[in-house]
């Protein structure tokens, strides 16, 4: 399409505006334009507010940040408020206003909604609970949803590489993504002083396009963090080399010993069956193997027949009992 400009438009039949996007007011119209809006002059129409929720408002000031200067897209614009209400496509470019800030040109193409009604898939990407962005082969953000915008460093969400250390990290991303389809990675963000860790999920489009979901995470890893300094010590993994998982010399001597003291020799078979030992009266442990096992820095345990006959301090602590006993 060619380059929009108020010359291009000024005397067309489709209606045009040059929006102020800070002000949501119109600075500028072709008569079609106030027609559009009912108006009889440019003043009636410069003098007219807008209300915010309104829908092509509301696309307005969300589109004004994310184009670049020469930038032309199309648009899809509903005002309940015109004389020709319902969703009318367009486009619209950046344009200097006469304070020297950046306004927005829209004009409309005449064609009305596309046929079957208002573009779903746009009003459904908009509605999405979750920040979500559809960004180009480049790294630029072609499309962000409201709950995007709140997450982007400065004003409006513009290219991926404002959510990466620099461009070759931008470019590292997408590959990946190309190759693999979709990618999900945690970046570290300092936005207006905060530091914040974004999810971004991404699954790969046509023509080297993504559509990436944002998800902020700061306060669920910060959590994770916490739960897993106050979390027990976990026992060592078999054949861990730390020291603090190697026995001594003594040590193994020691469960040595016990283990010939629990196998014992066969009993012979008896001619009167013993009488069960008494309930509370527990077989005496010896005094090396206490010792051994509370010099140990894991939990353990000594039981015999089922029954605990002694255990240290850190197997009460892991099991979350307030003392040995």
């Amino acid at each position: 399409m060619a380059a929009l400009s108020l010359d291009n438009v000024r005397d067309g039949p489709q209606p045009a505006w040059l929006w102020d996007p800070l002000r949501l007011r119109v600075a500028w119209a072709n008569a079609a334009g106030l027609a559009f809006f009912t108006c009889d002059t440019i003043f009636d129409l410069i003098d007219r507010p807008f209300d915010t929720a309104e829908p092509g408002v509301a696309a307005i000031a969300s589109l004004a940040p994310m184009l670049k200067h020469g930038e032309v897209r199309g648009v899809m614009l509903d005002f309940p408020s015109s004389a020709e209400a319902g969703p009318r496509a367009g486009f619209a470019t950046p344009h200097m206003l006469a304070d020297g800030r950046t306004g927005l040109l829209v004009v409309l193409d005449g064609s009305g909604a596309p046929q079957g009604g208002p573009d779903l898939r746009a009003a459904a990407f908009d509605a999405l609970p979750v920040a979500a962005v559809l960004a180009g082969a480049d790294g630029g953000i072609l499309q962000a949803n409201p709950a995007a915008l709140g997450l982007w460093p400065g004003k409006g969400a513009r290219s991926l590489a404002e959510l990466f250390a620099n461009g070759d990290e931008t470019a590292a991303f997408l590959k990946r993504l190309a190759a693999s389809g979709t990618l999900s990675v945690v970046r570290r963000l300092a936005a207006s002083g905060i530091a914040r860790e974004l999810r971004l999920t991404a699954r790969a489009m046509e023509a080297g396009q993504a559509t990436i979901l944002i998800e902020d995470v700061t306060a669920r890893r910060m959590l994770e963090r916490g739960l897993s300094q106050t979390a027990p010590p976990l026992p060592p993994e078999r054949g861990a080399t730390a020291a603090s998982a190697r026995l001594s010399a003594e040590e193994q001597m020691a469960f040595e010993d016990l283990g010939r003291v629990l196998a014992g020799p066969a009993p012979l078979p008896a001619l009167v069956e013993p009488p069960p030992p008494a309930a509370g009266a527990p077989p005496p442990v010896p005094p090396f193997i206490r010792a051994t096992l509370d010099r140990m820095p894991g939990a353990a345990v000594y039981m015999q027949a089922g029954r605990i006959l002694h255990a240290n301090p850190q197997s009460a602590e892991l099991l979350r009992f307030s003392s040995v006993e």
